[in-house]
């Protein structure tokens, strides 16, 4: 996966991986910074009901004003490639 483009993300390195599915560090090419874009496994990419807790909590998180890493989720979405 690194060196992969994904939308505008520049896929740079692997964080982790889970039972939901995996993290990468990538580089956003419209803004220029540095994120983190989750990939659900197939399992968790199929049930609405386990996207639509993903998406809560996404946007509670980034919600938290005090936190400087909270405030950089920007958005919750899909890259649809």
């Amino acid at each position: 996966m690194i060196g992969t483009t994904l939308a505008h993300y520049r896929v740079t390195a692997a964080l982790g991986a889970g039972g939901m599915g995996e993290v990468w560090r990538a580089t956003d090419e419209k803004l220029g910074r540095d994120v983190a874009l989750k990939v659900l496994s197939e399992e968790f990419a199929s049930d609405p009901q386990r996207l639509d807790r993903i998406a809560v909590g996404g946007l509670r998180f980034g919600r938290q004003d005090g936190d400087p890493i909270a405030r950089n989720v920007c958005r919750i979405g899909q890259i649809d490639q």
